[in-house]
């Protein structure tokens, strides 16, 4: 029976820390669940691992650099995440 009162104490003690996290998050103080946060170098790395093991993984990685590209060139300034989706 301790074992039960010990996985409820457990529960109970997730459910707090998840609640805090997304206040947290709701704050724009961290990026838990609910939003993403952006991609930075090492997603790139992790594109380029991943089109070493993966070949046909290449033609993503070379659209989104194309992208990228078209959206420097344009002159626009850049747009955060958060302003695409409001």
């Amino acid at each position: 029976m301790k074992w039960l009162a010990w996985a409820a104490v457990a529960a109970v003690v997730l459910v707090v820390l998840d609640r805090l996290l997304l206040g947290l998050e709701a704050k724009g103080r961290i990026f838990y669940r609910r939003t993403r946060g952006v991609r930075g170098g090492a997603m790139y790395h992790a594109q380029e691992l991943d089109s070493i093991f993966n070949p046909g993984m290449q033609h993503v990685q070379e659209a989104h650099v194309r992208q990228e590209q078209e959206e420097d060139e344009s002159g626009d300034p850049p747009v955060l995440e958060r302003e695409e989706r409001e």
